[in-house]
């Protein structure tokens, strides 16, 4: 199995509740997920798309966690911060803590991938990460109606 390097702040988001990706800006989540899909599409050998991102990290952490133990203190660490008002500065410093110990990258190996559940239908995949059916809206372009100014959706 080959290994490969990721930034370290995208694998601790993965292997953790806390997100230390930096996203700003109007297309901040888009930022966010393209630093993620790499090391859950690594992880698992298989395409991912934003809406697994939530499953997958939770598939992907355990894995994360026993290449790179440390990272469980890390998490504890986080975890004990009670002071909501000093929460971000606490997360600043744990962060450049763990930057100037490990670098700005470290390497994994993917899981084995009988531990990873595949999802191929979009119904499903959404079930499976959100737990609700999605509720899917037809509409019949054939209907003779001028669409709306939307260009998207007849009235």
């Amino acid at each position: 199995m080959e290994k490969k390097s990721f930034p370290i702040r995208a694998v601790m988001t993965c292997a953790s509740k806390y997100a230390f990706v930096e996203a700003s800006g109007p297309l901040w989540i888009n930022e966010f997920f393209d630093q993620l899909l790499p090391i859950c599409a690594f992880m698992t050998q298989s395409s991912i798309w934003n809406h697994d991102v939530p499953r997958i990290t939770d598939e992907i952490a355990p894995y994360i966690l026993e290449q790179h133990p440390w990272m469980n203190d890390v998490n504890a660490r986080l975890e004990a911060i009670e002071d909501a008002e000093k929460r971000s500065e606490e997360i600043a410093k744990i962060i450049a803590e763990v930057e100037a110990q490990h670098g700005e990258e470290v390497e994994l190996f993917p899981m084995h991938p009988e531990d990873h559940q595949q999802i191929d239908d979009p119904e499903e995949s959404f079930e499976a990460n959100f737990g609700v059916k999605p509720n899917f809206i037809e509409i019949d372009e054939d209907e003779g109606d001028e669409p709306s100014t939307y260009g998207d959706i007849n009235w």
